[in-house]
């Protein structure tokens, strides 16, 4: 996963639709072998058009659409270093550089 795609869903997942936190919700039972609970939420009809993106397209998917309809609500945090994106938007400390800007 990309540095923006984790910022965005450590960040602004409560920005999710009901079925992209459904279909999150399969990708970690199922990336952390916890496969009866990611059956349960494989026949669910409303997820099953996200879950057939792949994880990495559905990553992409959600992130593309929270940028794309949640502009003006998300705030990038950049390091005044050296411009990497920090992990949260209130964060005072880069994880590239160790810069800490308290």
């Amino acid at each position: 996963m990309d540095e923006l795609t984790r910022y965005i869903f450590n960040s602004y997942s409560n920005l999710m639709t009901i079925q992209e936190n459904m279909a999150w919700r399969y990708f970690l039972f199922k990336a952390n072998g916890q496969m009866d609970s990611a059956k349960s939420l494989e026949s669910n009809i409303h997820i099953s058009a996200l879950i057939i993106l792949g994880e990495d397209g559905f990553y992409s998917y959600v992130k593309d659409r929270i940028l794309k309809e949640h502009s003006d609500v998300i705030i990038f945090n950049y390091c005044p270093k050296c411009r990497s994106l920090t992990r949260t938007p209130r964060a005072k400390q880069c994880l590239k550089c160790k810069y800490n800007w308290h």
